[in-house]
């Protein structure tokens, strides 16, 4: 996934370490950066209802492990970082 257009990609929005963190819930709402991938990284990564995501990563411990929970399955929404 990159900001780069390739003739087999689609657009997709990624949902990054901070959409996580700062949000409980992702909601349709939410202003994603915009990003192309392939239909099989859409189909591996992509975010549906009821998923829940935590950040993989941190500057500090504390911040490892913050969930999130999908409350819309959107066919762009895709997860960047998780």
């Amino acid at each position: 996934m990159d900001k780069l257009s390739r003739p087999n990609e689609e657009a997709v929005r990624p949902c990054n370490y901070v959409d996580l963190y700062k949000n409980e819930c992702i909601t349709l709402d939410l202003e994603f950066m915009r990003a192309m991938a392939t239909t099989s990284e859409i189909d591996h990564f992509g975010l549906r209802l009821g998923d829940v995501i935590v950040t993989k990563d941190s500057e500090t411990p504390d911040d490892i492990g913050i969930p999130t929970i999908v409350d819309y399955t959107a066919p762009t929404w895709f997860a960047d970082t998780v």
